[in-house]
């Protein structure tokens, strides 16, 4: 007991000596500094995948060729093609020789057809966000939220309305791919080859050697599938602006022709127009 009451109290300075000294941390347990490293690594691959990488070109030539590509017609307000539509599907063909189609960017489209009579057969539209279509003949009413596929369901092309868009007014649709090459150079066209890491070839462009324009699209699924191809053709100047009369789509089920005998770049539409109401 006499040990015990002669142990001097710990003083207020002795409390400061303590602190003054370095103090030796404890080691961090093993799990935690996993858990650290592991977020370190994650947000450093989530800051890279912020930052899209830059695409590669074989050549400043196809970087150029490629850029002038989706610079056509970008200060492009609207436009009006009027003419007639085909559509072959199981070997049979049909002809609707009172067809009106337009668009606006980013991705609106409106499409409607007649018999030669004046009666409606299909009126299709799209905006940002829904896809609106009457079958008229069916007196059916449908509305789907935009995607990858589209139209797929009135035509035997499955094809986004915007990466439509973007073919009538002659450019190709907005692809992403990580590199870019010339495949092949024949006499007065180009192929130019879109590829992304992991995936491969994602599309094709075919570029008409003296003039620069688009002349054929083929856009491939994830599994290197064709999911479309598209010919450019008939071009028409008009105000100023380039735009292709011709638009000829194949998929998987079928053929689209888009034949245009009269085209409007430019005139004013309705942002209305690009959705349709159900019928009353």
């Amino acid at each position: 007991m006499r040990g015990i009451a002669n142990v001097t109290p710990f003083s207020g300075r002795d409390r400061a000596r303590d602190r003054a000294r370095p103090q030796r941390l404890k080691p961090a347990p093993a799990g935690n500094l996993l858990i650290a490293i592991a977020l370190l690594f994650g947000l450093n691959a989530c800051a890279g995948l912020a930052v899209p990488p830059e695409p590669q070109y074989d050549s400043l030539a196809t970087r150029e060729m490629v850029t002038a590509l989706y610079d056509v017609n970008t200060d492009l307000a609207a436009a009006k093609w009027i003419g007639k539509a085909s559509m072959t599907l199981d070997g049979r063909r049909r002809t609707l020789d009172r067809a009106v189609w337009a668009g606006a960017p980013p991705g609106r489209v409106r499409f409607d057809a007649r018999t030669p009579f004046g009666m409606p057969v299909l009126s299709l539209a799209c905006d940002e966000r829904y896809l609106t279509a009457i079958v008229h003949s069916e007196g059916q009413y449908y509305r789907k939220p935009v995607g990858d596929g589209g139209i797929g369901r009135f035509f035997p092309v499955d094809i986004s309305c915007r990466d439509l868009y973007d073919l009538m007014v002659g450019r190709p649709p907005g692809i992403e791919y990580h590199a870019a090459q010339v495949e092949t150079s024949a006499a007065g066209e180009y192929t130019v080859r879109l590829s992304r890491r992991f995936k491969g070839t994602v599309a094709r462009l075919w570029v008409d050697a003296p003039s620069g324009r688009l002349t054929g699209v083929e856009r491939l699924n994830v599994h290197g599938n064709r999911r479309y191809r598209v010919w450019l053709a008939d071009h028409q100047s008009v105000d100023g602006f380039s735009l292709p009369g011709r638009l000829e789509l194949e998929g998987t089920e079928g053929r689209l022709v888009l034949d245009a005998q009269r085209l409007f770049p430019n005139r004013p539409v309705a942002p209305s127009a690009f959705r349709i109401r159900p019928p009353n």
